[in-house]
């Protein structure tokens, strides 16, 4: 949800909260910031906010409007109907709660609507944040799961590339889904991640048999995870994070250790996003060398979140 719509639903339910008598369309219009000033475009505008309270849950009563002739409708919340017990939270606790509804993002188009009844925004709480975990549905992932159990080929678009694909397994991993399977085109095993599909995923023919098995993609790492171009990535870590590192990385990777018992590692990333979700669950005994995009990435995103928890 864009800021400048939650930041219009914060003040619609603040003022139909704080009222003492219905308040008509035209009066929430004039006092309700970010609405249209053109007529039929705040009607739109209003009903949709209207529609979409009441599927968080927020209670908003239709009632005449008193002293109206002939009687106005009139929009009002009873706060004896919305508001939750005090469960006393601290300010650092409501922030945490802010925090994780910024780090895991179920629904691409709706805010959280327990934090309106949990005191809305905390000021300075990370608004712009990347999320770690997207748990939004693809619109390709009924027709991959259709497409494995008929066993037939799909056809799509990847990075500007028409892809045929025999489908083996779908696998969700780090927030996204991902499609393994035999691509035709390169007779190879792939894997692609679902919403960086382009346009509709479409199911043909029967699939031929695939020279290959398999993937499940249930040995593949975080880093691993994803249709970019390889990268090169080198990290420092401490003695102390060394056993947890190695064992984490397998064969994948190439490790020099120190006479301090301090090791370089250097390993090939095609998921920058899972890299980072990875590096930052190591914790400051890891730390990024190279390339200097990766390094900018993680630090730029702690930023962020630092800043807005300050």
């Amino acid at each position: 949800m864009a800021s400048d719509k939650l930041e219009r639903l914060m003040n619609l339910v603040a003022a139909l909260l704080h009222t003492s008598q219905p308040l008509s369309a035209a009066d929430l219009q004039m006092r309700v910031g970010g609405y249209s000033t053109d007529e039929a475009a705040f009607r739109r505008q209003f009903s949709r906010d209207k529609q979409d309270l009441r599927e968080m849950g927020v209670p908003i009563l239709v009632v005449p409007v008193p002293g109206t002739d002939p009687p106005a409708t009139g929009y009002r919340i009873d706060p004896d109907d919305y508001y939750l017990p005090d469960p006393r939270l601290d300010t650092d606790e409501l922030g945490a709660l802010h925090l994780a509804t910024r780090l895991v993002a179920v629904d691409a188009d709706s805010a959280p609507a327990g934090l309106f009844k949990l005191g809305g925004l905390v000021a300075g709480a990370p608004r712009d944040a990347a999320p770690w975990v997207s748990m939004v549905p693809e619109p390709a992932l009924g027709t991959m799961f259709d497409a494995i159990h008929r066993r037939r080929v799909v056809d799509f678009d990847y990075h500007g590339r028409a892809r045929r694909l025999v489908p083996h397994a779908l696998a969700f991993r780090n927030g996204r889904w991902y499609v393994t399977g035999h691509d035709l085109e390169i007779d190879d095993e792939r894997v692609y991640r679902l919403d960086r599909i382009e346009g509709q995923v479409r199911a043909g023919e029967a699939a031929p048999e695939s020279p290959k098995g398999p993937d499940e993609l249930g040995s593949l790492q975080p880093w691993q995870v994803g249709g970019t171009e390889a990268r090169t990535a080198k990290l420092r870590v401490d003695p102390v994070a060394v056993p947890t590192v190695t064992a984490q990385i397998g064969q994948g990777a190439a490790v020099t250790l120190d006479d301090d018992g301090s090791a370089e590692v250097t390993l090939e990333v095609t998921s920058p996003d899972g890299f980072r979700i990875w590096i930052l669950g190591l914790g400051p005994a890891v730390e990024v060398t190279e390339p200097v995009e990766f390094r900018d990435d993680i630090t730029t995103w702690l930023d962020r979140i630092i800043e807005g928890a300050s």
